[in-house]
This record gives C-alpha cells, structure tokens and sequence, in this order.
C-alpha cells in the first residue's frame, strides 16, 4: 500500500528515477493522498479486466489514468485505442466506432474496421462519452451487451473481446436527470468509478510536478537549464489552476522558453478564472468615502468579476463553477440574486464577451 511522504522541503530538481520509483505510475505524477488511492486501486485492479468510468475536470489526466489501467491489466499485451466521442459528429462516430462497409455512404470506397474491432483483445477508451447523443448511446449500449458489432452498411455482427474504459468531465448523473444519457447505459460503464481530483485539491502534488516537468524541458534544452525559484513555486501553488495539469505544462513551458536566465522567478498566467491578477483588474481607490466603504466596494467589485468569467468559462452551469471554484451552490445562487446576474445568457456561444462587459458593468 503507498502511503504519502510528510512533505517536500527542498525546491531543486529531484532525480528522474527517484521520482519515477516513488511518486510515478503508469505516467501519472502524485503524492497526495488522493492521487496514492487511485494508484492503489490501479494496482489492485491487477488481472482483472473490469468496465471503468473515469470522471473529472478537462485537464487532470483521464486519458493517463486510462492507459495507466491498461498496462497494469491482463490486456496489456493488447493495443489500447482511444477516441474522443465528443470530437466526432454522430454519423461519423458511428462509423469511426463500428466501422463500415465499401459503399455504406458516400465517400465510402473500401471497407473499414472500427475502433472496436481494432482494440480486439485490448482497451478501448471512449473519451468525454457524456457527449454523445442519445441515439448513440442506444447502439452503443447493444455493444457493450452483446460484445458484437455490425459495422454500418453491413449485416454480418463482429465479435470483439474488448476492455472498456471510459470518461467525462461532466456530471453524469446530473444528465440522467435531465435525460440527456441514459441510466442503463450509466450502469453499465460504472463498474469501477475513479474520480480523478483537479490540481487545486491535491497543492501538494504541485512542486513534484512542476520538477518532473521541468526534468523533460531541461532534457529538451540541452545547454539552457533552468532552476525554479522558491517564490516562483510559491505562485505555482498559490494559483487555482482551473486548467488543471495540462495548464501546469503550458505555463512552465512558456516560463522556460522566455527566462533569459537559469533562475525562473515568477510565471505568467492566462487570463482566465482562478488567477487572482487576471480576475481582480485594476482600479481607481476612492478617498472620498470611509474606509470601510471602500473596502466593501473594492471585494463587491472582485466577487462580481470573479462569478462572471466563471459563470463564462463554465456557460452558466452553476453546479460546474462551484466545483471548479469551490464555493457552495447555495452562495453561489446567492450571488448570482445580488448581482441580478441572468445566467441563460452566458450559456450563449456567440458574443459572451459583449454579455460578459455588459455584466459587470455597474
């Protein structure tokens, strides 16, 4: 059983086997205690091959987590397909899933194997499979029940030994509520659940990452190493990280290629929601009113930008702007009254920021 180590003290580079043997599985880097119980659950998966439902935010590693399950698995020796449903329109996942016949529709001019048949014998991971539309989710449903498939265009089922893995970054239940996915089909994928938790729940993970990182940066750059400062990591673990650790990577890679030199002491971050520079503009400081008054005014100001551009980011879905926040929904709703915000209209695709600016605006 991996238990967690009491702290990292020191803010130097820390060997790559060191860090591969104690804090490494299957590509994933972690320390914390949440991300040690999913590793050990990984591992004690072990020869079973069992259905997995892997949930969390866009950015946290679902997809690594997945090939982590299956290298670790008795498909191992399998290949491992990944597709991501949400990327596909629904006659084309059809078709990329199940495969077609020569002359199924037009453009069709051979034969193809889908996904399926190619993971035979190994691991299918159906990425962001809360995408896809009800429609889909009845055929595919028929697969996973039958373990056969018929590519379209065809009539002849297809047997395929296959290992399914899938994921999300929404709240699947939320949608069976709203009857947008399927209870059955639900059930059927949730065998065995792993949460994967955003940066912002597991800081300790942060400087272990950031060092692995930079490793593979150093690597690249041969001649043009670099160090992180203890203030720079200070930034690190202090900002909210809504991209989770994909947005780590793009940060400390921006970081190096633009330090002049060896010492990295201070990131740059998006603008987007969780950077406190990037939410909290500039302002004018009133002198003419009390103190107190202007402190009011000042945090009214930050909690207004800060519930708009998540609000934005999110498209108005309150339940996602208090996971990625952490802010109970009840103080949310309670906000969003105060503000007299109209949260339909950050669901808009088009003009969000005209909406955004006409928001804030007092």
């Amino acid at each position: 059983m991996r238990t967690p180590e009491r702290t990292l003290t020191r803010f130097q580079p820390l060997p790559s086997d060191e860090a591969i043997r104690k804090y490494c599985l299957g590509g994933m880097i972690g320390r914390s205690p949440k991300m040690l119980q999913i590793f050990n659950l990984i591992e004690r998966l072990g020869l079973t091959s069992p259905t997995v439902l892997i949930t969390g935010e866009t950015g946290v590693g679902k997809e690594l987590v997945a090939r982590a399950i299956h290298s670790f698995g008795p498909r191992k020796e399998g290949p491992f397909v990944a597709i991501n449903c949400g990327a596909l329109a629904e006659t084309l996942l059809e078709s990329e899933l199940f495969g077609h016949e020569k002359g199924a529709f037009t453009g069709a001019i051979k034969t193809k194997p889908g996904k399926f048949e190619c993971a035979h014998k190994g691991t299918l991971f159906l990425d962001e499979i809360g995408d896809i539309s009800t429609a889909m989710q009845i055929k595919l449903l028929r697969v996973l029940q039958e373990r056969k498939v018929v590519r379209v265009g065809g009539n002849v089922p297809i047997d395929v030994d296959v290992g399914i893995i899938a994921a999300t970054n929404q709240d699947l239940k939320e949608s069976i509520s709203e009857h947008k996915f399927r209870l059955d089909l639900f059930y059927r994928l949730n065998v065995i659940s792993i949460h994967v938790p955003p940066l912002r729940e597991r800081v300790e993970d942060i400087p272990l990452l950031a060092y692995y990182i930079l490793d593979r940066l150093n690597r690249i750059g041969h001649h043009d190493q670099k160090e992180i400062a203890p203030s720079a990591m200070r930034q690190l673990m202090d900002y909210n990280w809504p991209g989770n650790v994909r947005e780590l990577e793009n940060v400390m890679e921006r970081a190096f290629i633009t330090t002049a030199g060896p010492i990295i002491e201070r990131f740059d971050f998006p603008s987007v929601c969780g950077s406190s520079a990037a939410v909290f503009p500039e302002m004018t400081v009133r002198m003419d009113i009390p103190f107190s008054d202007a402190r009011s005014k000042v945090i009214e100001q930050f909690e207004r930008t800060y519930l708009a551009e998540a609000l934005r980011l999110c498209e108005g879905n309150v339940s996602k702007v208090a996971r990625m926040t952490g802010v109970n929904p009840r103080t949310l709703w309670r906000k969003i009254k105060e503000f007299s915000f109209d949260k339909r209209n950050f669901r808009k695709r088009q003009n969000r920021r005209s909406v955004l600016e006409s928001e804030l605006s007092v």
